[in-house]
């Protein structure tokens, strides 16, 4: 049918432990590459239904996606594609040709991209950023509105790694860096690594952020009993 062409409709049941009932609920996929994954992954029951089903993933294979959900935002394009164009030499002409496409000036870097075009721009651009972005497991929407949620208590975070997360389905972090004209972290090794004799008494500052000059890595010694920094010149306390 019609339906089974451009979306599917499952239906889940839930049985209850008990056994005494069970709840219905309808999950309606659509998109090519949502209905094509999930033919693969769960496929259906009873032979007319999966004929059905069949007769979909022939109809969609061929063809392309054309999706306005999940759509890379088009600042990438200036935030890593051209940039890794320059990089590698590429020229727009030689970009428009490794996607297939005819050449059409600028209007290609003002366009927002799926998921799949964006891993084969990545790759005849030679962005490795996007290629990361492309595939990653980030879904991509655009707020539509901000709204004030009343007075509540909130509280400070600190994750491992990059610092940013995933607070109730949004991409979030501290904008402070962004701001900030100087961004500086210091490192004690000892502190993770209790067991390296060879980093007591050490640090690093890494200064990670510098509008008007270098960034980089600047070792340092420790001074646990007046908690103080100095270069690593210095062998004792001042």
């Amino acid at each position: 049918s019609l339906l089974l062409k451009i979306g599917l409709r499952a239906r889940v049941e839930v049985h209850s432990q008990q056994g005494k009932g069970r709840d219905q609920y309808h999950v309606r996929v659509s998109g090519r590459s949502e209905v094509l994954r999930f033919a693969e992954t769960v496929g259906a029951v009873g032979a007319y239904k999966t004929a059905s089903l069949a007769d979909a993933v022939a109809w969609l294979e061929p063809r392309g996606e054309n999706t306005n959900r999940d759509v890379i935002p088009k600042d990438v394009w200036d935030m890593y594609v051209r940039p890794a164009m320059r990089s590698k030499g590429v020229t727009h002409r030689q970009l428009h040709a490794d996607l297939g496409m005819a050449y059409g000036g600028m209007t290609i870097f003002k366009q927002n991209m799926s998921r799949e075009r964006a891993l084969r721009v990545a790759r005849a651009a030679g962005a490795e950023a996007l290629d990361v972005l492309a595939a990653s497991d980030i879904y991509w929407d655009q707020v539509a509105s901000i709204q004030e949620d009343g007075i509540e208590e909130v509280f400070d975070l600190t994750v491992p790694g990059p610092h940013n997360f995933i607070a109730n389905d949004v991409f979030v972090h501290n904008s402070i860096e962004q701001d900030a004209d100087l961004v500086a972290f210091i490192y004690r090794d000892e502190i993770y690594n209790p067991d390296n004799e060879d980093s007591h008494g050490t640090a690093e500052l890494i200064v990670a952020k510098n509008r008007n000059g270098q960034t980089g890595v600047v070792d340092l010694a420790f001074f646990g009993e007046t908690t103080t920094f100095r270069s690593r010149a210095y062998q004792s306390p001042p």
